[in-house]
């Protein structure tokens, strides 16, 4: 599978890494190869409500902003656990989720080093919500309901904060000083 998402010149490069990173480092090469590979960025969506997920996935063009929905879950434990196995590049995540309520999924995305880009949606206009999240340093907190042209805009937000996701590898024969 490696193989076919970075293309022969991609696997070649790979392979030397690998080889030149020496014994137990090839998972860590392997993982910055897939990571330099993809292109755009990925986003996580996490609601304990299947409808606001649907709304979310078709509300805008997703791929026009160079992004693509990579999973969607209905509770906290799940989502923790696929971000800290996964990595997206962006979460937009429910304040009251099942088995780990959001603010606590934050805490822990926090404490595990990982600087994911945070965007809480809630139906709660509570400060204290508000406060806490602002804590863990999230892009924005968004109040349910909201438009598409207010998700467009916090999306546009949470990109102009990440870098660019245009990576290409090049072949010595083929790279231009």
């Amino acid at each position: 599978r490696l193989l076919q998402i970075l293309g022969k010149k991609q696997w070649k490069l790979l392979m030397v890494t690998s080889t030149l990173a020496g014994e137990g480092k090839t998972t860590t090469a392997c993982n910055l190869a897939l990571t330099l590979a993809r292109k755009g960025y990925e986003v996580l969506l996490v609601d304990d409500e299947e409808i606001f997920l649907e709304y979310m996935q078709q509300a805008i063009d997703w791929p026009a902003y160079d992004c693509r929905i990579c999973a969607s879950h209905t509770n906290g434990l799940k989502a923790l656990e696929y971000i800290i196995t996964n990595r997206p590049d962006i979460v937009f995540l429910d304040i009251n989720i099942p088995n780990m309520d959001g603010i606590e999924v934050c805490e822990k995305i926090r404490a595990a080093g990982l600087d994911t880009s945070i965007v809480i949606t809630t139906a709660h206009d509570e400060f204290s919500f508000a406060y806490k999240a602002i804590k863990m340093d999230i892009v924005d907190y968004m109040l349910k309901p909201f438009t598409t042209q207010e998700l467009e805009d916090v999306l546009q937000k949470v990109l102009k904060r990440l870098p660019s996701k245009d990576f290409s590898f090049h072949s010595s024969e083929t790279a231009k000083p």
